[in-house]
């Protein structure tokens, strides 16, 4: 098919056919299970048929998931009856040789299923292009490396993250075009972890990448459509676009009004009507109105396309799928029905607010009743869009931030306590380590200038001076500003990076890690020196009149070092900050992310009242098991995967924030991102966040 006249033909068209993500809500009307149809070329395609003779879409979409092309390279894939595969950790790391990761034949396992299914339905339709699909390079490195840690080494071992990427890159071009080879006259390539990247990085971790693989593949017969759902496509859109693509297709995250005039006329747009809110959960009236809406906002942009902001859970009722194809057939005929664009959604679960803010999270750091879930956005830089900072100038200004916590509050009234944090360089500029800063990245060490080169520069840390650092005052005015204007309404925290987590920032954290075994002594030393800072700045944010301090752990657990390593350098240091805070009146928190978290050497050191984690506790299988082992000794604050504000969809973050409150939930628990939300996703899913807590009742 000529797929290059077939783009014009679409935009040309005054009437235009749909392309919702609509593949997988096929299995019911088959009555078969989401891993019978996966591993079935026949009931592939199959599926593929029925919707091609039961809707009006615009092409034929294969099947494909996230976890296709890892499994090919050996990730550990869950199946589950009812929604997609997806991988279970990691397969490289810091210590892996990429040599021998083999790139695949994508002829072989669940590829080759995919490539036999295209073959199969492209064997049946001939006036439709079938439209195959893959993930992104990006995307699929993360799920190779671990979507968590690969964030980080995209810092810490930048040559490591791109080695990998030459590997899934090639591998995706022999895949895509393996699929070409079978029938498909296109790619939809699914890049959503570029979501999470700053622009910055985008143009370097992501865009290289898919410019290759469109290069590669693309032609007047064939085309690439880039998926990317994350909400930082509204500061790389532009960049985007330079990858060539003979389409885009938007999630939900973001305003496609707003981003229209950025896709060239000569390419096509699809997006975003909410899969899971919308076209899963709502009502077919509700469908039907966003549907209508969505088209009159965008329909002046010849190359708009209405499809799904993402792919469309399987579980969404058919009487909604025909609801959106009725709404575009309706539109486009003008004839849309008023009645069912006024009719009224769902009514939302009430909201409980029989406490305030201040008396429900004292109450569940007491282990007392509360109405219902306590909750913590954990934000930290993704809400400077709303004082319109950009990075740079949000980290060094009082007023910014300052500003940015009040805004979050006013928005979000029902949050009930306030973390003030920035980055994670704030105390390491103290002592004098260079920063890099851009406009949409968080401040970060500057890698090729660490201050501490080699293990036998511990000796040379000695205590910095608290009141000449520029941003640790700043910090100290902007804690000042959130306590006066709301500080008889919510908790207020400070966070501050430990003794080892500071002076990770001036060697490296995976340096410090591996210099653990040898070099302990000379750890705790520096660890000592720089504590003495950390107390005094700790001092004068306590001075402030904020509630208390969170101390960032991240050595504190197995992923990093020993418990007798961390016991060695850091245990008595953190002790002693921790009892610094008490003697002014606050309250400790502490904090660690990483996989084996030792809550019970913290809570032996710290004695604190709060102990956020992401991970299950060393010696812990399951979150459960971690309140059952350690929630009558500290309140627990956690444990929601922070990246999958991005990834994945608004039923699967719901599903997680959920699942956390049933393992964790009672007395003593805070509903919480497990880290920081990411510094370029959207608030949406914060927003979803705190609906589930304010309509979840405790009990006790």
């Amino acid at each position: 098919m000529d797929m290059k006249q077939w783009v014009a033909d679409q935009i040309q068209a005054k009437e235009k056919k749909a392309l919702p993500v609509l593949t997988f809500p096929a299995a019911e009307k088959l009555g078969i299970t989401t891993k019978e149809l996966i591993y079935s070329p026949d009931l592939q395609a199959q599926a593929m048929k029925y919707i091609y003779d039961h809707t009006d879409m615009a092409a034929v979409l294969a099947f494909m998931d996230l976890s296709v092309e890892a499994e090919a390279f050996g990730s550990t894939i869950r199946y589950s009856d009812d929604e997609v595969p997806t991988v279970v950790g990691s397969i490289v790391d810091e210590d892996s040789n990429v040599d021998e990761l083999v790139v695949p034949d994508p002829r072989e396992g669940r590829t080759g299923l995919c490539i036999e299914g295209v073959r199969l339905i492209a064997e049946q339709i001939d006036d439709k292009p079938v439209i195959a699909g893959c993930v992104g390079p990006f995307s699929l490195t993360g799920r190779l490396m671990d979507v968590n840690e690969v964030m980080f080494l995209c810092y810490d071992e930048p040559e490591l993250v791109h080695a990998v990427l030459e590997k899934t890159t090639s591998f995706i071009i022999s895949y895509v075009k393996e699929l070409k080879a079978a029938g498909a006259d296109g790619v939809m390539m699914a890049e959503p972890l570029a979501g999470l990247l700053s622009p910055d990085l985008t143009e370097e971790f992501s865009n290289p990448y898919v410019k290759r693989i469109i290069d590669e593949t693309q032609d007047d017969e064939f085309i690439v459509i880039l998926h990317n759902c994350g909400s930082s496509v509204s500061h790389t859109i532009d960049s985007i676009v330079e990858t060539g693509a003979a389409g885009f297709h938007l999630g939900n995250a973001i305003d496609m009004a707003e981003m229209m005039p950025h896709i060239p006329a000569d390419r096509l747009a699809y997006g975003n009507i909410d899969p899971a809110a919308t076209l899963c959960h709502g009502t077919h009236e509700a469908v039907y109105a966003a549907t209508a809406e969505l088209l009159e906002k965008c329909s002046q942009y010849p190359n708009f396309v209405i499809s799904s902001g993402c792919d469309i859970p399987q579980l969404t009722p058919w009487d909604n799928i025909d609801a959106f194809f009725a709404a575009v057939h309706d539109f486009y005929a003008e004839k849309v029905d008023e009645e069912k664009t006024a009719a009224a959604k769902e009514s939302q679960p009430a909201v409980i607010n029989d406490m305030t803010s201040r008396e429900r999270f004292f109450a569940a750091v007491n282990h007392e009743p509360v109405d219902r879930v306590p909750v913590h956005p954990f934000v930290a830089g993704s809400n400077r869009v709303l004082v319109g900072a950009t990075f740079p100038q949000w980290s060094h200004d009082a007023s910014l931030v300052a500003g940015s916590y009040i805004e979050m509050a006013k928005i979000y009234p029902e949050e009930d306590c306030i973390i003030i944090a920035v980055d994670f360089t704030v105390e390491a500029s103290a002592w004098g380590q260079p920063i890099l800063f851009k406009r949409n990245n968080p401040g970060r060490p500057d890698y090729s200038k660490m201050l501490l080169k080699s293990a036998d520069d511990y000796a040379s840390v000695e205590p910095a001076d608290v009141a000449t650092c520029e941003r640790m005052t700043m910090l100290r005015d902007a804690c000042k500003m959130v306590v006066d204007e709301l500080g008889a309404e919510k908790p207020i925290f400070a966070y501050i990076m430990g003794p080892l987590s500071t002076l990770s920032m001036l060697r490296g954290q995976t340096k410090l890690a591996r210099d653990a075994e040898k070099y302990a002594s000379e750890i705790r030393g520096a660890a000592e020196k720089i504590s003495e800072t950390l107390g005094e700045y700790a001092d004068m944010l306590m001075d402030t009149g904020i509630d208390g301090i969170l101390w960032d752990e991240y050595f504190a657990c197995s992923a990093q070092m020993t418990r007798e390593q961390w016991r060695a350098t850091e245990f008595d240091c953190l002790a002693s900050l921790a009892e610094r805070v008490r003697s002014k009146g606050g309250i400790n928190l502490t904090h660690t992310c990483q996989k084996g978290p030792y809550l019970d050497l913290l809570i032996e050191s710290a004695k604190p009242e709060v102990i956020s984690f992401l991970r299950p506790a060393d010696g812990c299988a399951t979150l459960a098991e971690t309140r059952e082992k350690y929630g009558a000794e500290v309140a627990l604050m956690g444990a929601v995967t922070p990246w999958n504000t991005v990834l994945g969809t608004d039923i699967e973050w719901d599903r997680e924030c959920r699942e956390v409150i049933d393992e964790l939930g009672g007395p003593g628990f805070i509903l919480s991102p497990g880290c920081f939300h990411p510094a370029n996703a959207s608030l949406g899913r914060i927003k979803r966040m705190i609906d589930i807590a304010v309509s979840t009742k405790i009990e006790a």
